[in-house]
């Protein structure tokens, strides 16, 4: 899963005292995108 998701760019992963602590990233694409457009896009990289 993290894998994927470091592929489709939607999220990062950053080192703190030793843990690894995931963190969303900024999608601007998705803001062209109706409410159901986004849905989408979300459930098929889940």
């Amino acid at each position: 899963m993290k894998k994927k998701l470091e592929e489709y760019g939607a999220m990062r992963i950053n080192t703190q005292r030793g843990k690894e602590v995931w963190m969303s990233a900024k999608r601007p694409t998705l803001c062209n995108l109706d409410d159901v457009g986004i849905l989408s896009r979300y459930n098929s990289e889940i």
